[in-house]
């Protein structure tokens, strides 16, 4: 659905970019746990934030779950990271 479509741009695509463009080394071979990691590491302040980021997109990603709801979330803890 449009929903799950906007919640995985913004929870990965768009998430990915801007932790490289802050510094953070991500390989291909990193799950998402990991991946968190490093973002926490270019986002420090944002720790929680992430963590909601990864638990909006799992659902999305694996399980095609995702609300309107959830998308709006995402964009917003996406914004939010400084």
């Amino acid at each position: 659905s449009k929903a799950q479509q906007k919640c995985k741009l913004a929870l990965y695509q768009q998430f990915l970019k801007k932790t490289r463009d802050g510094g953070g080394g991500l390989a291909s071979s990193m799950d998402t746990r990991q991946q968190t990691g490093v973002a926490q590491d270019v986002f420090p302040h944002n720790a929680d934030d992430l963590s909601r980021l990864r638990q909006l997109y799992l659902p999305a990603r694996y399980k095609d779950q995702a609300t309107e709801q959830d998308a709006r979330e995402a964009r917003e803890l996406y914004k939010q990271l400084k």
